[in-house]
């Protein structure tokens, strides 16, 4: 645990300095350089504007917005590995966190904060000229992906709970073999999942996403909970007489008698 204490005080210390270094760079050698810009282009068409937009624009760019972008990304890769941990050992410490309804509480706020980081992420791109001056709005986007993220959090938690079928929430963490079919369908879907969340936190460092990189990182730390979860072994019969199992309790059957 002490290591990865560590790893995320040394991901938000190299990105601050980045991100510091990277505020005392102008964003293009040339101030005035999108405003000029969007005036020379104004008779093109639409389309013919926007590519023309960006391939002249990039000519200004000095390395301020991808050393600020990383810079941000790392900060970001670094609060979401600390996130993960943290549950993780409050996970394993406190039996009131080992709750269906406290990890999936988490689960939801992790969805949640993407809508103010979304509106942080386009305005801040907006501010940068990194749109064209005639484009639309950044609500658009911001809208159109708060209603992603609110159909995303509902699918993404339905599907986490048939993830329980016959794998309750496990006391630690430890990771184990699966034994049944439905074991290893389960095990590929999280383990795909787990691929796809590095891949976002890799895009959103890159491309200074904070939402996405913290969110994909933080969220793995519960993706790992459920890799963890002990199948609940089928019906048994001990001591010769027969048994129903309910969750992870074993209910013997009275004996009939006289």
């Amino acid at each position: 645990m002490k290591w990865l204490i560590a790893f995320v005080v040394l991901l938000i210390l190299g990105g601050g300095i980045l991100a510091a270094y990277a505020s005392t760079l102008p964003v293009y050698t040339d101030e005035e350089a999108p405003g000029r810009l969007a005036l020379k282009l104004a008779d093109l068409p639409r389309e013919k504007r926007s590519s023309a937009w960006y391939a002249q624009l990039r000519a200004f760019e000095t390395p301020h917005n991808s050393l600020s972008d990383l810079g941000r990304g790392l900060i970001a890769a670094g609060v979401g590995l600390g996130f993960a941990t943290a549950f993780i050992s409050f996970y394993n410490r406190h039996g009131r966190m080992r709750s269906a309804w406290c990890v999936f509480s988490f689960w939801l706020i992790l969805w949640a904060v993407r809508v103010p980081l979304s509106l942080w992420y386009y305005g801040l791109r907006a501010k940068r000229f990194e749109y064209p001056t005639w484009g639309d709005s950044i609500a658009i986007p911001v809208v159109s992906e708060t209603v992603t993220w609110a159909i995303g959090a509902i699918v993404s938690g339905i599907l986490l709970a048939l993830l329980l079928i016959r794998h309750p929430l496990p006391e630690g963490f430890e990771l184990r073999r699966p034994t049944t079919v439905w074991g290893w369908i389960r095990t590929a879907i999280l383990g795909l999942w787990l691929a796809v969340n590095a891949v976002c936190a890799y895009e959103g460092v890159v491309d200074g996403n904070e939402g996405m990189t913290m969110t994909s990182i933080a969220s793995g730390g519960i993706l790992l909970l459920f890799l963890a979860a002990k199948e609940i072994e089928p019906d048994a019969e001990p001591n010769g007489g027969p048994a129903t199992r309910t969750g992870a309790v074993i209910f013997e059957e009275p004996p009939s008698g006289n």
